[in-house]
């Protein structure tokens, strides 16, 4: 009976120890996240999915994901620069995958606005733009001065923390 006791002390030890290592905490630099789906009067739902993060060298990571129902298409990019103020993020980087019928490119710069209202079944919808995007390189400054309307999103959630 002791040995199967003194097993299952170092099993449960073990066990600790790989989940303690195997479980990164994020950075506590600045970050947005988001999932969840908008259609547009006479389009197809857009559902999509993002993270970015601020690393504590000060570089962003992150990607996301466009589909576009129906098999239309499906955009994957890399988020590598995030600008946030208040409740408000704006994300850039750049396309690494493409499918369907679709004019975005693999390697152009894209670029998306979300607004975190809040949480909560008394908040207002969380919002989002539609996916810009451009052959040529910008910096995030530029996508700062997009002027592209917000979306209310239909369903999930948009976190941003400053």
């Amino acid at each position: 009976m002791k040995k199967i006791t003194v097993f299952l002390s170092a099993a449960i030890l073990l066990v600790t120890l790989f989940a303690s290592m195997s479980f990164t905490p994020l950075p506590p630099g600045p970050s947005a996240n988001g999932q969840g789906s908008l259609t547009r009067p006479g389009e197809l739902q857009r559902r999509f999915a993002f993270h970015a993060n601020t690393m504590p060298n000060g570089d962003v990571r992150g990607s996301g994901v466009l589909t576009i129902t129906g098999g239309e298409a499906q955009i994957k990019f890399d988020i590598n620069c995030l600008s946030i103020n208040g409740s408000t993020a704006i994300m850039a980087g750049v396309v690494t995958s493409v499918s369907g019928n679709t004019a975005f490119q693999v390697g152009w710069t894209c670029w998306f606005k979300v607004v975190d209202n809040g949480e909560g079944s008394n908040a207002t919808p969380d919002q989002i733009t539609l996916l810009s995007g451009n052959p040529v390189g910008l910096d995030c400054s530029i996508q700062a001065i997009s002027n592209n309307p917000l979306n209310d999103i239909e369903g999930g959630n948009i976190q941003v923390k400053p």
